[in-house]
């Protein structure tokens, strides 16, 4: 007898390993048990959340990098990684990828698979500190940022598991972009003081010519939009701490100002892929991971596909 197991994960309980592993030796012992004989082939699935990475770490082309001093949701400094995947064009990439990763190696071929909720995941957090007014994915561009300047330029970007509502802006501010109130003062990049945005300036060209020259593809299972009662802050806000009515407003609030603000200020320096800016708060999929799939679209400049 031959079975195939291929299960996601158990979240916040069990990897879709650990779960396959189950599985599997529970089918052998009841094959046991029948007098008869299982094969049991376990294949992993993964829906962008996490354990995303996990999948894609065991291929045979796959190298792990290990980043120092990325911001975890409340700016604690941690270890996170991700996953270079070696192509054609793309050199070996081994080692485990420690230091300021600003090396010139030539790494167009490869592919980067970033989990979100490795640097800005709720799985990171205490229940006692979930708080999505007080939480950043910075991290998550960190780590956007590291394989670029490694020279990698294509990206899975696996946004499921977040703990924040941030519209990407943290991940935005970890890639160069700056986040000012009404006196120029530089915002902390969390979703409780996105209302006291004023002013949005993009990153530098060089970040802005390495992310032109990327192709992203974000891996998530969900279609909200951006705002709205089917909104980011609305659907998923309560699961990331933010149970109030005042802080639910709040994170809406913010979501709509920098979306206003960072479409009317980046118009001027790029568009994505001929669509106006204003109208990707209201994509399928702009809501996911606390308005950060929005974000990617917006502050990327480049169309990402799902």
């Amino acid at each position: 007898m031959k079975v195939v197991v291929a299960p996601n994960a158990f979240k916040e309980c069990l990897s879709a390993s650990a779960v396959g592993s189950s599985l599997a030796r529970g089918v052998q012992s009841a094959a046991a048990s029948m007098g008869r004989k299982a094969e049991v082939r376990v294949v992993p699935l993964a829906d962008g959340g996490d354990g995303t990475m996990e999948i894609f770490a065991a291929r045979d082309n796959a190298t792990l990098v290990t980043v120092d001093g990325v911001q975890d949701p409340l700016h604690r400094r941690i270890k996170a990684q991700y996953v270079v995947l070696r192509g054609d064009g793309g050199g070996g990439g081994g080692g485990d990828g420690g230091g300021n990763g600003d090396g010139d190696e030539n790494k167009s071929g490869d592919t980067a698979v970033i989990e979100m909720a490795s640097a800005s995941g709720l799985a990171l957090l205490a229940v006692d500190e979930q708080d999505a007014l007080k939480t950043t994915s910075f991290g998550f561009g960190q780590l956007i940022a590291h394989a670029l300047r490694r020279g990698v330029r294509r990206f899975v970007l696996c946004i499921g598991g977040s703990a924040t509502n941030d519209g990407g802006v943290g991940m935005a501010a970890a890639l160069g972009y700056r986040f000012l109130d009404a006196d120029g003062e530089a915002v902390d990049p969390v979703g409780g003081e996105l209302v006291r945005v004023a002013s949005v300036e993009s990153c530098g060209a060089e970040m802005r010519t390495w992310l032109r020259e990327s192709r992203i593809v974000v891996a998530c299972d969900v279609d909200n939009p951006l705002l709205g009662a089917r909104g980011a802050t609305r659907v998923y806000g309560p699961q990331k701490g933010a149970r109030t009515e005042q802080s639910l407003a709040r994170l809406e609030a913010g979501l709509a100002n920098v979306a206003r603000l960072a479409c009317s200020s980046l118009q001027p320096v790029h568009g994505v892929g001929g669509v106006p800016l204003s109208s990707l708060a209201a994509k399928a999929g702009a809501g996911a991971a606390g308005g950060m799939g929005f974000g990617l679209e917006l502050f990327c400049v480049t169309e990402c596909s799902r």
